[in-house]
């Protein structure tokens, strides 16, 4: 068996579903604020992520589908019954 991750990167500016929450990325505290707020000269980087549960490689659970009580959630989805299945790969990166 092989696996193949397909998951994309996640930045600023992906193409989201009309109507969703769109990817926002900042800096929320620069190496220059925290070593003023640490008074050490230690410093770090950190940023923010907001994304919706629909950026970049996802997977609808068919909770999010249907209303119904029984329709299940993407954590009681057995991934042998619907994650794996026959596939083709096709390299198109020479078209970027």
């Amino acid at each position: 068996m092989r696996i193949i991750d397909i998951s994309q990167e996640i930045f600023q500016g992906i193409q989201v579903y009309p109507g969703h929450l769109k990817t926002v990325i900042w800096t929320h505290a620069s190496h220059e604020e925290v070593k003023e707020i640490l008074g050490t000269g230690a410093s770090y980087e950190t940023r923010g992520l907001l994304f919706s549960d629909h950026a970049s490689t996802h997977v609808d659970s068919i909770s999010h589908l249907s209303a119904r009580k029984e329709a299940l959630t993407i954590d009681k989805m057995p991934l042998e019954e619907y994650f794996f299945v026959p596939a083709i790969c096709l390299d198109v990166s020479f078209m970027m």
